[in-house]
């Protein structure tokens, strides 16, 4: 088994290094640490389980408004713009972190 390490950034997996495969080649992601439910309320000293818990109840009120062509507010867009940046901060922190406590 080949191990590559990705950052999931704006829906999608990228490997932090170059990597040679086949367009269309399909891969299995298994996430570090286990597999957590995304959508729980997981937190951590860099996205705290209060906008964990928002961000997940403003992406389903997305997905609803999406899905039955209702409107969603500019504020609430705005909110949830703001916290996906934060969560990609936070995942970017995380990395960084995992990197500094993993070099001897």
């Amino acid at each position: 088994m080949t191990y590559i390490d990705a950052v999931y950034e704006h829906g999608l997996f990228r490997p932090i290094v170059p990597i040679d495969l086949p367009e269309q080649t399909r891969v299995r992601i298994e996430l570090a640490g286990g597999n957590p439910d995304i959508g729980e309320t997981a937190h951590d000293a860099f996205f705290t389980a209060a906008n964990r818990m928002r961000l997940a109840d403003l992406m389903a009120r997305w997905r609803q408004s999406r899905d039955v062509g209702t409107p969603f507010s500019a504020a609430e867009r705005e909110e949830l713009d703001c916290l996906v940046e934060l969560e990609l901060k936070a995942s970017i922190a995380r990395s960084e972190d995992a990197v500094r406590t993993a070099t001897p």
